[in-house]
């Protein structure tokens, strides 16, 4: 017996489906405004109800089988980095010599987005929101070696001063009132050449 000719099964199948796309979408949703508007809020009635509905083994399995657990973030458009790094040269008389947000050195497609690669570490330490020893390691070695290429190419470069900031999006009550992002400083070095 095919169990799909029966249609009380097919259509218990597509209200599942349904319900899983609406769910996902509609706390998603509701969970991405209640972090906007204010990040510490965890006592919502809503969001508790939600966190149990999706972290249940079942709704999990079955979202994650199914590629219903991606949400409307799925169709978003494909954003910039949420960092931006900073390189400012100095001579030894303290005179800014250039700004660069990126190795001059990069001229090809290629290279631009292997660097764009090398990247990805920053985001993941950006995501964990605490320190953490090897990647601020990682962080350091690559600033130093972006650093001295910027230097590189300037004769009378002394020091770099390297920053990485983090984009900090508007509160829904601060873009009303016109205000936009606003750039975080995460790390700043220093390299003497």
């Amino acid at each position: 017996m095919n169990p799909f000719k029966n249609t009380f099964v097919c259509i218990t199948l597509i209200v599942i489906q349904l319900f899983c796309l609406l769910f996902i979408n509609t706390y998603g949703l509701i969970r991405d405004y209640y972090t906007l508007t204010n990040p510490d809020v965890k006592d919502v009635e809503v969001l508790k109800i939600g966190h149990a509905i999706e972290g249940s083994p079942i709704f999990k399995t079955y979202a994650n089988y199914t590629g219903t657990d991606a949400g409307y973030g799925f169709y978003s458009p494909n954003v910039g980095s949420e960092f931006v790094m900073s390189f400012a040269v100095v001579d030894c008389d303290g005179k800014l010599l250039g700004e660069h947000q990126a190795p001059i050195s990069l001229r090809q497609k290629e290279s631009k987005a292997r660097f764009n690669l090398c990247t990805f570490p920053m985001m993941e330490r950006i995501m964990l929101g605490e320190p953490n020893e090897i990647y601020d390691k990682y962080f350091e070695v690559m600033m130093h070696q972006i650093a001295k290429n910027i230097n590189d190419s300037y004769e009378t470069g002394n020091k770099v001063v390297s920053e990485i900031y983090i984009h900090q999006p508007a509160q829904i009550q601060e873009a009303l009132d016109g205000k936009t992002e606003k750039l975080a400083l995460l790390e700043r070095y220093t390299f003497r050449f």
